[in-house]
């Protein structure tokens, strides 16, 4: 009975935004001839498949949305679930950045080895311990469940040496693919659910995390979902990789930081102030760069919080020397152990000889750190195209479909939120410290002795970011949210996600 009356309800909602369904179908039509090619044409088969579940879902997305507007937690957490399903079975092995690594680091999780083990020959780094079968995948790299020749193979748990696992992050950021890679094991399934299983598991943990980030924010939780509903975020968060840790964290602590600029006077109490810290260590420890958010707390006016200001500057000396000693301690010694350890000597890569580098040449620093602004462009048009840094001609229409939503997004969402010109200014700068920060450590850590044009940034390492921008960039602050905006939003970001889910099946099947 329950299923037949949400059944009526759903048609009825159907019958009434027919006009806005009908734009969904006419938008992901015209971007599914701008993806395929020829060869798709010509062995349509997967294509169609996935053109009808996609715009099943969408619909059923949007519907939900139209039913669940007051729940836009849950409406979150449906879209995410939806599209990022798709995106777990349909992108092939191991072509998310990293995720060779972050797979072998979920599975030794899987089997209690919360801190990796080293493994020495003639005192020499080999690698790390783990299943043939994790290193069967990571081999596979690249290929399809219908390319693959190891799907069908049961898993295989002779302990074998992978050069590679991620030592230097830490055990909690792979706790969700450990369960989804246990799960597989305890049921005895082929080697393919072990990346499925994985991927899945950390996927529901990104719409957890973002569902309570919406759920928190007083204001702004359209721009929330769509930004974290983007088609790049969407790529990473069903995937192996710690990014899920790293977005989601960082979701809920600008939906926290939004909770609190919003609060009552005198209505922050320690907790409030203790649960924002910890995640923003947390989030932290997994990136450092976002230790950076922790000065959020200080852009909050004072009457907000019931307790001392000196509170604050306490909270803040803890998350920073926490990091700092993570970071010197723990993470930088940590890091040297993978096959990097061969790049760096083959490419001088040297952080002490980087920094001597910048000290002798402050003219080449100046214009490095100036230049690294040209790479916003490349950033927000990386987000439609696999987290890469250039875009390919069949997502061009997609890109410039997703770049007038988000400009759209940033600068003319309505929302209700007063907000001064010095809170603007102060979250910039912190974006910009996080953003910097990033670029700092890619120079020094990655990049050859000398060569400063050549930085390695992808716009997966500033997905919360976007978040931030229309609090910093909103010039619509004197109109009440509109039913009909906040539905055309909802249908934009289904449209997105369709196109990716298209661009996928056409550019790998």
């Amino acid at each position: 009975m329950d299923f037949e009356l949400n059944f009526v309800k759903y048609y009825d909602a159907a019958l009434e935004n027919k006009k806005f369904l009908l734009i969904y179908f006419l938008l992901v039509g015209v971007l599914t001839l701008s993806i395929v090619s020829i060869d798709n044409v010509s062995h349509p088969v997967m294509e169609v498949i996935i053109f009808i579940l996609t715009i099943i879902l969408g619909v059923f997305s949007i519907l939900y949305y139209i039913l669940h507007d007051s729940e836009l937690h849950k409406v979150a957490f449906v879209i995410i679930i939806c599209f990022g399903l798709i995106t777990a079975f349909l992108t092939p092995i191991a072509i998310v950045p990293d995720e060779t690594e972050h797979m072998v680091r979920s599975e030794l999780t899987s089997s209690g080895v919360l801190i990796p083990e080293p493994q020495f020959v003639n005192n020499t780094f080999s690698g790390f311990n783990t299943i043939k079968s994790a290193v069967d995948l990571t081999n596979d790299q690249g290929n399809t469940v219908f390319t693959s020749n190891i799907d069908n193979v049961k898993i295989d748990h002779t302990k074998t040496i992978y050069s590679s696992a991620f030592m230097q992050n830490p055990f909690f950021g792979y706790l969700a693919q450990a369960i989804g890679i246990l799960l597989a094991k305890l049921l005895d399934l082929n080697v393919i659910w072990m990346l499925w299983l994985g991927r899945i598991a950390n996927l529901i943990l990104y719409a957890f995390l973002i569902s309570r980030a919406v759920k928190k924010s007083p204001v702004l939780k359209i721009p929330l979902i769509a930004m974290a509903c983007m088609p790049l975020a969407i790529f990473q968060a069903a995937s192996f990789s710690i990014d899920v840790m790293i977005n989601g964290l960082a979701f809920i602590i600008i939906g926290y930081f939004l909770f609190m600029l919003k609060s009552e006077d005198n209505s922050i109490n320690l907790k409030d102030l203790g649960i924002f810290s910890l995640l923003v260590l947390l989030c932290g420890l997994c990136k450092v760069p976002y230790l950076a958010l922790i000065f959020l707390i200080f852009i909050i006016p004072k009457n907000k919080f019931k307790t001392p200001f000196y509170y604050n500057i306490i909270a803040f000396l803890i998350v920073a020397i926490l990091g700092v000693l993570w970071t010197k301690f723990y993470a930088t010694p940590n890091y040297i152990f993978s096959y990097r350890a061969d790049y760096f000597i083959a490419n001088n890569v040297s952080m002490q000889g980087q920094i001597n580098y910048l000290s002798n040449h402050l003219l080449s620093t100046i214009v490095t750190y100036a230049n690294s602004f040209n790479f916003i462009y490349y950033m927000f048009a990386g987000l439609y195209s696999f987290s890469m840094v250039e875009f390919s001609y069949e997502s061009q229409l997609l890109t410039l479909f997703g770049l007038l939503f988000m400009g759209a997004i940033i600068f003319l969402y309505p929302n209700k939120l007063e907000i001064s010109t010095k809170s603007r200014i102060g979250v910039l700068i912190v974006a910009l410290m996080i953003f910097i920060g990033t670029f700092t450590i890619q120079l020094l850590t990655w990049t050859s002795v000398g060569k400063l044009y050549d930085v390695s940034l992808q716009p997966r390492y500033f997905i919360p970011l976007f978040a931030l921008l229309p609090f910093v960039f909103g010039l619509n602050n004197n109109t009440s949210e509109d039913e009909k905006i906040n539905k055309f939003i909802m249908i934009m970001v289904m449209v997105l996600l369709s196109g990716f889910s298209i661009l996928t099946v056409c550019r790998f099947y």
